[in-house]
């Protein structure tokens, strides 16, 4: 499972333990489309660590999803 789901808690984002939502931005910014995002987290009390790999687009975001959060690509056309 690569998406975050209701209730997981980040304990780190690319190796770094500040995973406020702002460095959470930061390093989804950083990344290059290709690039595998890690992130490891609790779930259900559990150490996991999800690695999806970041779309070839311009623009990135997590939406709400009725099972947890997935990630979107937007592609500007401007």
């Amino acid at each position: 499972e690569l998406l975050l789901q209701a209730g997981d808690v980040i304990i780190s984002i690319q190796g770094n333990e500040d995973n406020s939502p702002a460095e959470f931005m930061r390093a989804l910014r950083e990344c290059e489309p290709g690039d595998e995002l890690i992130i490891d987290i609790k779930r259900k009390r559990k150490s996991k660590t999800l690695k999806p790999i970041i779309e070839d687009s311009h623009a990135r975001f997590f939406a709400p999803k009725s099972d947890g959060l997935h990630m979107t690509s937007v592609v500007s056309t401007l």
